[in-house]
């Protein structure tokens, strides 16, 4: 059986996040079947589920990722000492 390969700085579930969230983008989320995102990370579908409980899951918790990452930045952009029009105008370099 294969392993899921990651780096020292990732975790396996980030790594199946990522490449679910490629597939979504990719084929849409009704269209990615969880075989499909097993294969891209190269392993048997069935190993998938010691990692995570459904293909929703995944939806979910790339959302509320994406989320906080969005929360985080207007967050530092709030909290900057730059004056406003600045703040703001700058923060589209996003």
């Amino acid at each position: 059986m294969a392993r899921i390969k990651t780096d020292k700085d990732i975790t396996k579930k980030d790594v199946i996040l990522n490449a679910a969230s490629n597939l979504f983008r990719q084929r849409g989320y009704k269209a990615a079947s969880m075989r499909d995102l097993a294969e891209k990370i190269g392993i048997e579908a069935a190993s998938l589920y010691n990692h995570i409980r459904s293909k929703s899951e995944l939806l979910y918790d790339i959302c509320f990722n994406t989320a906080n990452i969005y929360n985080d930045y207007l967050e530092s952009v709030e909290n900057s000492k730059e004056p406003y029009l600045k703040r703001w105008s700058s923060s589209y370099a996003f």
